[in-house]
């Protein structure tokens, strides 16, 4: 951010500001700060006066930090005090801001991008979180579950064993009977089971 003094500063409306500083990169205690300060500002960004006590308590930081965040847009000229309040115990009152845009903006500060993200170095193709980075490609998975593999000795494709496979069952079914598949023979293989635990019984 730069030091020296812009040459016009604007006075800026609520909505047009917070859609401003949504992209104005600065110190993450500072975002947060300055995205609840916008929520006491009339619909022209004037009239700014929650008091540092309670943008403490509404923003969870600590009074310093809350006075640091407000030095800092002001130095930005992203607010500008128009009335400083007294330092006069409980009956004071508190500094009253508006909110305002410098006409430097684009050189004066860092923005994301119009569609706020960030700005893609080109030929940078590796991200920087380790999360992310790319582990080569992945194996396809079956339908069960399991990756499969491609063997070295045969060249075939083969299931990586995640979990046991049990053997399949053998036919246990009687070889007097005549077992169907089709639906419409249901019934007579219900029949003919029925018909042979009949004469299992008379034997």
């Amino acid at each position: 951010m730069r030091d020296d003094s812009p040459d016009e500063v604007h006075g800026s409306s609520r909505y047009e500001w917070e859609r401003i500083v949504r992209r104005v990169k600065m110190p993450p205690m500072t975002k947060g700060v300055a995205v609840i300060l916008a929520t006491y500002a009339n619909a022209d960004g004037t009239s700014i006066y929650p008091g540092n006590e309670r943008l403490a308590a509404v923003t969870c930081q600590g009074d310093k930090t809350v006075r640091r965040a407000l030095a800092w847009l002001r130095a930005g000229y992203l607010i500008e005090r128009v009335r400083e309040g007294s330092r006069g115990g409980r009956g004071g009152f508190a500094d009253e801001y508006r909110l305002t845009i410098p006409s430097d903006l684009l050189t004066r500060h860092e923005l994301l991008s119009p569609d706020e993200t960030p700005v893609v170095q080109t030929g940078d193709t590796a991200s920087s979180d380790p999360e992310h980075r790319s582990q080569g490609p992945v194996p396809p998975v079956t339908q069960s579950g399991s990756p499969v593999t491609q063997s070295s000795n045969t060249g075939q494709r083969d299931r990586t064993p995640t979990q046991y496979q049990p053997p399949p069952l053998q036919d246990q079914r009687d070889s007097s009977v005549r077992y169907v598949t089709t639906g419409d023979d249901v019934l007579a293989q219900l029949i003919a089971i029925d018909e042979l635990a009949a004469r299992r019984r008379g034997a």
